[in-house]
């Protein structure tokens, strides 16, 4: 598998998921109209996710889901949904990286982790997020 998503995106994304599961909100309902809306770019990349996204964001806060085994599966996909389990490693509440080092399928994200935790912290300290 080769990684092709630009790390900013998986970056945002990251925070995104990092945002509804630090409690952004819970449900695609909680985004139609009405809705209190945070104006930040984080807030509004998170109310454009699926339901199945917020899916799998809510298994970062379960301990008895397979948080890395939903990335696994997001990788066979050629929907374009690597982004997304890379995505998922990264907000993750513990690294999960020694869980994954011997991975194959983990490799290409593995070799880019510290270049999307920099992309992270740009958008933080920009004010993004």
């Amino acid at each position: 598998m080769m990684v092709e998503t630009d790390v900013r995106v998986v970056a945002l994304l990251t925070l995104a998921f990092e945002w509804i599961r630090d409690g952004g909100f819970t449900s695609q309902q909680q985004t139609g109209a009405g809705a209190a809306r945070d104006p930040s770019t984080v807030s509004s990349a998170a109310a454009r996710l699926g339901d199945l996204d917020i899916e799998y964001v809510a298994a970062l806060s379960d301990p008895t889901a397979d948080t890395i085994g939903t990335s696994r599966l997001l990788t066979t996909g050629s929907d374009g949904s690597s982004d997304r389990a890379e995505a998922l490693l990264h907000a993750m509440p513990l690294d999960p990286r020694p869980q994954v080092a011997d991975d194959a399928w983990a490799a290409p994200f593995l070799a880019r982790w510290a270049d999307v935790e920099s992309a992270i912290a740009e958008l933080v300290d920009s004010g993004v997020a």
